[in-house]
């Protein structure tokens, strides 16, 4: 996958959390608050444990990227997570 800026990234990201919260919940994707740079994926998604590693391994696909759930985990907002896929990408 080539280069891709940070908004890309996020929005690729954005994608796959709402069809992780509408397969796991169900939800109407209208009610999911809007997701920014600054939404902690935690206490404003409601991701949980099990969410999270089936989030990784959509990143991991998508990306061609290696996560340790451990590191992932520590993340809190999605620019958090847009940067460690950056880092991850470079040291490839």
């Amino acid at each position: 996958m080539p280069d891709m800026t940070k908004n890309e990234i996020l929005s690729c990201l954005i994608e796959m959390v709402k069809g992780l919260l509408q397969t796991y919940r169900e939800k109407d994707l209208a009610k999911v608050p809007d997701i920014t740079f600054e939404t902690d994926i935690f206490d404003d998604l409601g991701i949980d444990s099990l969410e999270i590693l089936d989030l990784i391994d959509a990143i991991e696909k998508k990306f061609a990227i290696s996560i340790q759930a451990e590191e992932i985990s520590e993340k809190k907002t999605m620019g958090d997570i847009v940067d460690y896929i950056l880092k991850a990408r470079v040291s490839k």
